[in-house]
Order: C-alpha cells, then sequence, then structure tokens
C-alpha cells in the first residue's frame, strides 16, 4: 500500500515524523525521508485515501511519539508511554495498516527501547546505590523484556541486553546468613561425674543473585564459609579439646523468585518459601588429657539437634529428603536484614529424663548489591 497524500501532510508536514534512524525488524528504505518536502516524496499524483480511522491513527501517532521522546530520558514516564505505544500499535495492526505506518511503528519502538535502556539504569543505580528493594520488580521486568520480549526483538545491542541483565543481577544479589545455636544439658550420671553438658555455635553465610531468566536455578551453597564453636565435657576434667568442624554439605536447595519479588513491594505478606539441606556435617573432637590420656570422637551433634528442633520444617513432595528443611516463618529484618527467620525453642532431648535441649538459630536475608558494570554498549 503506498503512503497517501494525507498522510503526508498529517505526519510529513507536521514535523511528526521519525527523527530516528529506522532500525529493527520493521526497518525500511525509501527514496526520501520524511520531513523533507513533504509532498515531492509522492511518486503517484492519484491520492490513496486513508479511512477516518486511519487518519485517527496518524494524528494519535504524534501524541504517542512525544511521551517516548520524553520517557526516553525520564524513567517515571516510561511505563505510561509504553502503554500508550502499545495500545496505537495494536490499533494499527488490528486495522490493517501494519505497512502503511511501518516506518513510524518502527521508529517508536526504537525510541521505546531507548527509554527502557534509561528506565532500567535509572532503577538499578536507585537499587544498588540506595538500596530501594522496592524497585526490584520492575528492574527484573525491564530487563526480561529487553531479553525476551518480541516486540523488542532487533532493538538492542547483544552488549547493552548484557548490561541491562548485569545491572538487574548487581541489584538482585543477597547474602542468606545462618547463626545456629544449640546447646543440650544432661544430669550427673550414675558415675556421678559433673554435668555433662554440650553445645555448638554456627556462622555461615552465602552470596545468591536472583536469575533475571526464570529458567535459570540458584547456585547451591557449596562450601559455606563456617565460625564453629564446640564444648563438650565427655572427657572429663583437665582435657585440651581440638574440633575440626565440616559444614561444606550446607545448601541452598530452592526458594521462589516471584515469591521473593513479592516481599521487595511495600505491605507485601512474609510468604516465602526458602529450601536448604544441611547435609550431615560431622565434629571431629580430639582431646589430650593431663594424665597422659587421649580422646577421639566423631559426632553430628549439631546436624541431630537441628533436625530435632525442625522436624516440623522437613520438606515434603519433589524436594523431601533426610537433612531438607523448608523455612516459611519470616518477618521483617532487623539490623540491616531485609528478612528474618527466627526460631527459639527448647524441649527434653531426647526425652526428659536423659536431657534439655535449647535452640537459638537466626536466618537473614541482607541486600548486598554488586557494583553496577560500567557502560560499554548502546
Amino acid at each position: 500500500m503506498r503512503r497517501s497524500w494525507w498522510l503526508a501532510v498529517l505526519l510529513g508536514g507536521s514535523g511528526l515524523a521519525s527523527a530516528l534512524p529506522v532500525q529493527g525488524p520493521l526497518a525500511g528504505t525509501r527514496a526520501q525521508p520524511w520531513g523533507t518536502a513533504p509532498l515531492a516524496f509522492v511518486q503517484d499524483p492519484v491520492p490513496l485515501p486513508l479511512s477516518p480511522g486511519g487518519i485517527a491513527l496518524a494524528e494519535a501517532y504524534a501524541g504517542v511519539r512525544r511521551q517516548l521522546a520524553a520517557a526516553k530520558t525520564d524513567q517515571g514516564r516510561f511505563d505510561a508511554a509504553l502503554r500508550a505505544l502499545e495500545k496505537w500499535d495494536g490499533d494499527v495492526r488490528r486495522q490493517g495498516y501494519t505497512s502503511l505506518f511501518r516506518d513510524e511503528r518502527a521508529a517508536a519502538w526504537a525510541l521505546a527501547a531507548a527509554g527502557l535502556t534509561n528506565a532500567a539504569q535509572t532503577l538499578a543505580r536507585r537499587c544498588v546505590e540506595d538500596h530501594e528493594l522496592t524497585v526490584l520488580d520492575d528492574l527484573y521486568k525491564y530487563a526480561y523484556w529487553a531479553l525476551k520480549d518480541p516486540q523488542f526483538n532487533g532493538y538492542f545491542k547483544k552488549e547493552t541486553q548484557a548490561r541491562i541483565r548485569a545491572e538487574a543481577e548487581a541489584c538482585g544479589t543477597f547474602e542468606l546468613r545462618m547463626t545456629s545455636s544449640l546447646g543440650v544439658t544432661y544430669p550427673a550420671d550414675e558415675y556421678n561425674l559433673t554435668d555433662d553438658d554440650a553445645s555448638a555455635e554456627v556462622h555461615a553465610a552465602v552470596t545468591f543473585t536472583l536469575p533475571v531468566l526464570p529458567e535459570q536455578t540458584p547456585a547451591p551453597w557449596g562450601a559455606a564459609p563456617v565460625d564453629y564453636g564446640f564444648y563438650r565435657t565427655a572427657f572429663g576434667e583437665g582435657c585440651a579439646r581440638s574440633v575440626a568442624f565440616d559444614l561444606s554439605d550446607l545448601q541452598l536447595i530452592r526458594f521462589e523468585r516471584p515469591e521473593l519479588m513479592a516481599l521487595t513491594k511495600q505491605g507485601a505478606r512474609l510468604d516465602w518459601d526458602l529450601t536448604i539441606d544441611t547435609g550431615e556435617p560431622t565434629e571431629h573432637v580430639e582431646a589430650e588429657c593431663a594424665d597422659g590420656s587421649h580422646g577421639t570422637s566423631w559426632m553430628s551433634f549439631w546436624a541431630g539437634l537441628f533436625a530435632f528442633f525442625h522436624k516440623d520444617e522437613q520438606s515434603a513432595g519433589p524436594l523431601a529428603g533426610e537433612h531438607r528443611f523448608t523455612l516459611s516463618t519470616w518477618q521483617p529484618g532487623e539490623n540491616g536484614a531485609f528478612l528474618q527467620a527466627k526460631y527459639r525453642r527448647s524441649g527434653a532431648y531426647p526425652s526428659a529424663a536423659i536431657g534439655h535441649a535449647e535452640e537459638d538459630t537466626t536466618f537473614s536475608v541482607v541486600h548486598t548489591p554488586r557494583p553496577l558494570p560500567s557502560a560499554s554498549g548502546s
């Protein structure tokens, strides 16, 4: 379909033609650009009249383009401008004017891509520099559009897509920290020894990043850095003890990214399931006593007590496992934490006649964004 003189007057004559070079899958070539001698390019002197709907679309394009141009440098205007473009573009396609408005559509989507890039960069700075987690959901939405939305296909350089993704994931980086103090008090036994008490305190931390693409899975904890303290009187008085503790099996198994995203919104409910696998870490205790005796012990003291206190959180379904636990009781964090799950529990262990156990465990999710990547593409 050839452009009519109506469209030339409405677009070229009013100076509303595309100022941007045409890019992307809608790009085409023409003998003369819009906006220069608007009637000179009409090759056929017989006009091809537009319907009233087509004329309305040409007029509406002017407003859409103004909104997109403003959103190119103003993140706060981007969503409204994009909605206006999607409505206008949908009307163009429904009324069968895709060929006639080919270049205008291409220029509009190129402007939208520029606006999306600016919006993503603005939100990333606010998230990384000011810890504004309320922008995380929108930032990831923009990054996903830049990577996967077919409407934007062809309007981003690969370098720009990679930078937007890296900026989003720099913002969406957190650290899961665990501090767990478990202890048991035993009564004096039949040999009339002093109370045989045992306690363990474990500190572990792992960094994880929310993936932009849902098909990605978070990396496991791997070997979590551990600071471990243990004391047990089983070897009697006058014995010096050294403890080696292996917690390298502790893993972050799975969490739901959409649920965590929702928690970043103000006023959101704190519903989030995080599954961990403690493995079966062991304590290797060596004792050298004043009388020259030597003792060695291997035990799973912390793992056993943690499983005892968290039997109600043991995972079910496809994530079920002997050492897997799903944590769902979260609350707003304190002391810089975004979320926290606290467990203060006590009970007879393993029975009232044998001992009394106590737990003080806190899981904290702390926002620890990475530095933003330097700009290298456009």
